[in-house]
């Protein structure tokens, strides 16, 4: 028998460290020469000028690459008109104005008062049926494990049951969920429903040391206009069945796989923030709007700095009345 071939080994990152090593040395220069910063000259000029601007970003979040991509535009002009002798100038503003920052720190306050602090106990997703199947009277959900669930072991799921418009919601099944990572998939077949009926799924969650959590109900088609039925498989409609368009039944039968991916996830501004880098310690702050312009403005600056954009930081600001300076412009403006 072969002896089995030698694991590849890992590919050198030697030209990836000289550049990295290149990047920081000459970013350093560019600080110590203050390369960026431009200054009205003190008698006659006649190198020529040239500014660029771009819109402020939004500061709800850290930048990303569609920032990058848009700022090499200002930054190449810059540097090209730099090069050619001129005085370029690049200022820069970060975006604070309106309504999605305090909106997200209002939104992250009622998580926590609703769940708990600062490891919230959250319930799972909200259900989404995935298949169902009049032929063997089922009709499968999908949702997913809650992302926090106040530092203790999920243990399962409970899944209740209505039938009728107007009956009591009663516990079907139990699925289990030992060791599952936060955000897992889950799906559950609730077999012996009745074609024809009306059903409301609601899954709650088993915590090990803490109280279940329930999850938002399933009781409307995916169009959400329509009580959710386990309606006849087109073969078996009539043309009466057609006509009137009962419609608010579960959808077809698909292949699960495909189904399963649509299963969404309920991302709360706790989840964005926790998937931004920052601790559950770190996140409680955020509930006051003037922390989120303490934080993101100066995380703005330090990857643009490591990006090496040419950016006279002597000329960048926040907006809004928070900068007082910004404020008066604005209000000057106006009047």
């Amino acid at each position: 028998m072969p002896a089995p071939a030698p694991a590849e080994a890992p590919k050198g990152t030697a030209r990836r460290d000289q550049l990295l090593e290149m990047q920081t040395r000459v970013q350093a220069k560019w600080e110590a020469s203050k390369a960026f910063e431009v200054d009205a000259p003190a008698g006659t000029w006649d190198g020529g000028k040239f500014m660029v601007t771009f819109p402020y970003p939004y500061m709800n979040g850290k930048l990303h690459l569609g920032h990058a991509f848009s700022l090499t535009k200002a930054e190449f002009a810059a540097a090209y008109q730099r090069m050619l002798g001129k005085k370029a100038l690049f200022p820069f503003a970060f975006h604070c104005t309106g309504m999605p920052i305090q909106a997200a720190a209002f939104k992250l306050k009622k998580e926590y008062d609703a769940y708990g602090q600062p490891l919230p106990n959250f319930p799972a997703s909200p259900p989404e049926v995935v298949e169902s199947d009049p032929d063997n009277s089922a009709i499968t959900i999908g949702w997913k494990a809650p992302t926090s669930t106040g530092g203790k072991p999920l243990t399962g799921f409970a899944i209740l049951v209505r039938e009728g418009v107007s009956g009591e919601y009663v516990e079907k099944a139990k699925v289990d969920a030992t060791g599952a990572e936060p955000g897992a998939q889950f799906s559950h077949t609730v077999e012996g429903l009745t074609v024809g009926s009306q059903y409301g799924f609601q899954v709650v969650t088993i915590v090990d040391g803490l109280p279940g959590v329930p999850g938002r109900k399933l009781e409307k088609s995916a169009d959400g206009k329509h009580p959710l039925a386990l309606l006849a498989s087109k073969k078996d409609a009539s043309k009466d069945d057609k006509k009137g368009g009962g419609g608010g039944g579960a959808p077809a039968k698909k292949p699960a796989a495909k189904v399963q991916a649509k299963t969404g996830g309920m991302m709360t501004q706790w989840d964005i923030l926790i998937s931004m880098g920052f601790s559950p310690e770190e996140a409680v702050a955020f509930v006051d709007p003037v922390h989120w312009l303490k934080v993101f403005p100066p995380l703005g600056k330090t990857d643009l700095l490591k990006l090496g954009v040419g950016v006279d930081w002597r000329r960048a600001f926040l907006t809004t009345d928070y900068n007082p300076y910004y404020d008066s412009f604005v209000r000057w403006q106006v009047r």
